[in-house]
């Protein structure tokens, strides 16, 4: 007689990862009252999402994938392996490309390949007003005047509420010729100054290399003007070296974050009305660890450093808020005055023998740094290098004595 049939063998259960997670989101970085993204009504700029994670998953997490609509919107930049321990930075969701209702997704991806996909419906709403019939060129607006007693921040740097980003094909390394004009684009790569007279206005720049967001250091063309943008610098683990890098530049009204630097100025350079903060702790292109500098000045003359915010609260390897410091040659002439600056090692610090003309004035020091506010050491304290500290204070308006 025919032997029965074996029982079959039944399929083996499917691997669970026991993780609780809700995407949530606020209307800026501080992350101070987030609401579930899933079902909310939100406008169509300025919108910073992030993975809530309610319940810890049994996986290593390796990785999570962001969606918008089924398409690959980028990779979340987390360390990886992902450390439960680090709060990530929040993903920036900018350009809905429409109103109407979108599915944002984040796939977890677990070291062992399992995916787990996180989904939020949300509906859009357009904030911007309609763009008008075409004109002559109007005359030039006369640039705002900064208002005493209110430093730069997220509210008043950067693009422009209302702006209407055009994404550009994203490069690492694109040259933009002398004499172009960049206004309102998006872009993901390094932009490489490649001639004099270069306009970079109302734009966004996400860095996700090891070199800097704008860098004009490869030939220090003259007149290059970075005005009302925003970089964002997201590399992970080998950091962006900064936001923006170079001489002959003028650095106005910019957002500027992420990177090991803020700044890396060189001569005949200004940066005016400028909000730097949250840089990131990681892994230089040659291995070694980040230390932060807001602005990083390594030789140079004639700089101007006027009516900044620049601070790092909770970072870890920091150094400056301002580092003048002449490893590569003299410097001098170096203006801070105006400032708001906060945390690092010494906030603002002038160090070597070849610093000679300069002057921190007129500054409002935090009490967030680690040493002290102000350092002039190594040479630069010598009558006569000429440099002059005077006139600044501390937030709750007490006297900096130096």
């Amino acid at each position: 007689m025919p032997e029965p049939e074996p029982e079959p063998t039944p399929e083996p259960e499917p691997e669970l990862s026991g993780g609780v997670y809700t995407i949530i989101f606020v209307t800026d970085k501080k992350y101070d009252d987030p609401v579930a993204l899933n079902g909310a009504n939100i406008g169509d700029t300025n919108v910073w999402i992030r993975l809530n994670i309610d319940q810890v998953p049994s996986l290593s997490i390796d990785r999570v994938e962001w969606f918008l609509d089924d398409v690959l919107y980028r990779d979340d930049d987390l360390k990886a392996p992902y450390d439960l321990t680090y709060m990530p930075k929040a993903l920036r969701f900018s350009d809905w490309g429409s109103p109407g209702e979108h599915t944002v997704t984040a796939m977890v991806v677990y070291s062992t390949g399992l995916q787990e996909a996180v989904k939020a419906t949300v509906t859009v709403t357009d904030s911007s007003p309609p763009l008008p019939e075409p004109e002559p060129e109007p005359e030039p607006t006369p640039e705002p005047e900064p208002v005493p007693g209110i430093f730069p921040n997220a509210s008043n740097t950067g693009v422009p509420a209302g702006t209407r980003l055009t994404r550009v094909a994203s490069s690492s390394w694109w040259v933009v010729p002398g004499g172009t004009v960049l206004d309102s684009i998006e872009f993901t790569g390094t932009i490489v100054i490649g001639g004099p007279n270069v306009t970079i206005r109302r734009s966004r720049i996400i860095c996700d290399n090891s070199n800097a967001g704008i860098n004009n250091f490869v030939s220090n063309y003259a007149n290059v003007v970075v005005e009302d943008s925003e970089v964002a610098c997201i590399a992970q683990p080998v950091v962006s070296s900064a936001s923006i890098a170079g001489s002959n530049i003028t650095i106005k009204r910019c957002n500027l974050w992420g990177g090991a630097d803020g700044v890396k100025l060189g001569s005949n350079s200004k940066l005016l009305d400028s909000y730097i903060h949250d840089l990131r702790d990681g892994i230089t292109p040659s291995g070694g660890t980040s230390h932060n500098d807001g602005v990083q000045i390594s030789s140079g003359s004639d700089i101007d450093i006027l009516r900044n915010t620049i601070t790092n609260e909770g970072g870890t390897y920091v150094n400056a808020g301002v580092f003048v410091k002449p490893d590569f040659g003299p410097i001098s002439n170096v203006v801070i005055d105006g400032n708001y600056l906060d945390d690092f090692g010494f906030t603002a610090r002038l160090s070597g023998a070849t610093v000679t003309d300069s002057r921190i004035t007129n500054n409002v020091f935090g009490y967030g740094f680690l040493y002290g506010t102000v350092l002039v050491d190594r040479g630069a304290e010598n009558p006569a290098n000429n440099n002059v500290v005077s006139g600044n204070q501390y937030d709750d308006g007490i006297s900096i004595n130096y």
